[in-house]
């Protein structure tokens, strides 16, 4: 079930009715009430509670509390006011929806009738499962480094992102660097969650040897896969976190010189922090300008400024006046660095 029209037909009457039955401090609901009237007096606003703030999501929760305490002892779940009722017939399904129906009602709210929908069997099933989503759950222990690695293998193997997202936290917890071989190796195996496992790079990168990092450096400056442009932008990202040596560095700022199409923004961006802050900010910082300016990126000369802002002592300071020297349109999102 869903409710018609619902942020803006939640009265503030019906959000104080739910705040006080919740235990609300009458002064917390003074301070909401005030919130809104506020938000009602702006021009061109609507009565009810505004959509889009995180607020409003509270606040929307909040507003259904009652038709909580009218389905206890169902099975059911709400997010906001969307509405799921589990049950036994479809005959219970109509009497039920009926009940909330009425109860909405008399809160001064109304049900979207065209919305509700009544499923059965696989269709049902077909709703709140989703066949992409490998539901790990958590053992009652800490996981070994063994068993991390157990379900990264088997993830991938099985294409079970859930499992190879929960091995690398375990990883991670532990500081572990037993996975990294298994992705230098067989770089396709990153494609299989790029986001996880460059997560999991940057976290480590710090006990990466030297060896590996050559390796990342290489894969991110000379794949061309762009069907998986997803694997060289979070391992560039994870680059990002270390300092490199200045043949790396140099490869790092080759590559993001050479990639001048609009799709290679972000591998740019990464890359070229990763120079940056390998480099250190004395030096090829006009090269890293300039590679900026191949796409009039202001983004691009942001991360610059940003890798320089991570440097430390009179470096920081040198990097930071000479970046504001050079570029002044990025000078506004610097000069509170120095």
């Amino acid at each position: 079930m869903d409710v018609a029209n619902y942020y803006p037909s939640l009265t503030q009457a019906t959000l104080t009715s739910s705040m006080n039955s919740l235990g609300v401090s009458s002064f917390g609901v003074e301070v909401v009430n005030g919130f809104l009237n506020a938000l009602h007096g702006l021009p061109g606003a609507v009565g009810g509670v505004p959509v889009g703030p995180d607020a409003s999501a509270v606040f929307g929760t909040v507003g259904l509390i009652s038709v909580d305490r009218l389905l206890h002892g169902e099975t059911f779940c709400r997010w906001v006011d969307d509405i799921w009722v589990v049950v036994e017939t479809e005959t219970d399904a109509h009497e039920l929806a009926g009940l909330v129906g009425d109860h909405l009602n008399r809160i001064g709210l109304r049900e979207n009738a065209a919305k509700r929908q009544i499923l059965t069997g696989a269709e049902a099933l077909d709703h709140v499962v989703d066949a992409e989503i490998d539901y790990v759950a958590r053992p009652g222990h800490r996981v070994s480094v063994a068993e991390a690695m157990d379900l990264i293998c088997s993830g991938i193997a099985e294409q079970k992102l859930g499992r190879v997202r929960f091995g690398l936290g375990s990883l991670k917890f532990h500081q572990s660097i037993s996975a990294v071989p298994i992705f230098l190796e067989s770089p396709e195996l990153i494609d299989a969650d790029p986001k996880a496992i460059g997560s999991y790079f940057g976290s480590v990168m710090p006990h990466v040897d030297e060896h590996q990092r050559e390796m990342l450096v290489n894969l991110v400056a000379t794949d061309t896969d762009d069907h998986q442009i997803g694997r060289r932008i979070h391992l560039a990202g994870a680059l990002g976190r270390v300092s490199l040596r200045e043949e790396h560095c140099v490869l790092l700022q080759d590559a993001a010189l050479a990639m001048s199409s609009r799709k290679h923004q972000m591998i740019r961006t990464h890359a070229l922090v990763a120079a940056c802050r390998g480099a250190g900010v004395e030096k090829r910082l006009d090269e890293g300008l300039q590679c900026a300016e191949v796409t009039d990126s202001l983004d691009l000369r942001r991360a610059i400024g940003d890798a320089h802002r991570r440097t430390s002592g009179w470096r920081r300071r040198v990097g930071i006046a000479q970046l504001c020297r050079i570029d002044p349109e990025v000078r506004p999102f610097l000069e509170h660095l120095r």
